[in-house]
């Protein structure tokens, strides 16, 4: 059960009971602070919270709520029941596998949704509970191509997954264009093209040239302007 109220006004937005699984509340509209804070509740537990921006609705708000951008909220949570997964060091190998197909396939529903955040959270879960094979290929492979898919993309760690894919799988396809793709948009064009060879892909060896060109270009205008610069002062 949950009140919200914004602050500083008290005016409360959001009265509800609801159901959901830790990790995915904002599916729901329950923001993150509610979720950690959960964590730490007893059955019948009641207790006010304060949660600000960071971890309530962030820069974008809510409109479904109607919180407005950047708000600072409290909450008033009372966890009525919970049913608590199975602590990861009892399980048997094929429970672990089972939990990590149905996280799959959440990432993988929440990804053709466009919920990228929440796809990510899915997919970095697998490796909780298996560890290098097709499962865990898999999960770095996706997770590449998720933080490519984010706005705005994030290169840096989508390069990282699709290395630890590489790591189970050199040769794969997908890890090596992904690979490629982040370094693309690390602006390391050379490392880039040397990945795209590996699986042939011409249209983007043609665009990691285009951008080794107009590097190399930039700077030479950039030298040029700095030698005309030392010129003048010389003279």
């Amino acid at each position: 059960e949950l009140e919200g109220k914004l602050l500083p006004d008290g005016k409360v937005f959001d009265t509800r009971t609801v159901t959901f699984n830790l990790g995915e509340g904002s599916e729901i509209n329950v923001c993150e602070g509610i979720e950690r804070a959960l964590e730490k509740f007893n059955k019948d537990e009641k207790s006010r919270i304060t949660i600000q921006p960071k971890y309530a609705f962030k820069s974008e708000g809510n409109t479904a709520l109607g919180v407005p951008p950047n708000s600072a909220v409290e909450y008033v949570l009372k966890l009525t029941n919970f049913e608590k997964s199975k602590e990861l060091w009892s399980m048997e190998g094929s429970e672990k596998l089972e939990q990590a197909k149905i996280f799959k396939e959440k990432g993988t529903n929440y990804f053709k949704e466009s919920k990228y955040p929440l796809a990510i959270k899915m997919y970095k879960r697998i490796a909780t509970f298996v560890e290098g094979n097709e499962l865990l290929l898999s999960a770095h492979l996706n997770l590449a191509l998720v933080y490519l898919k984010v706005t705005p993309p994030h290169y840096f760690e989508a390069s990282q997954h699709a290395n630890k894919a590489l790591k189970i799988e050199p040769n794969n396809v997908k890890g090596l264009f992904r690979l490629g793709q982040a370094m693309v948009g690390l602006g390391e064009a050379e490392s880039a093209m040397k990945e795209f060879q590996k699986v042939a892909a011409a249209n983007q060896i043609i665009v990691c040239r285009n951008a080794i060109q107009k590097q190399k270009q930039r700077e030479k205008t950039m030298y040029a302007n700095m030698f005309d610069k030392f010129a003048q002062h010389d003279a």
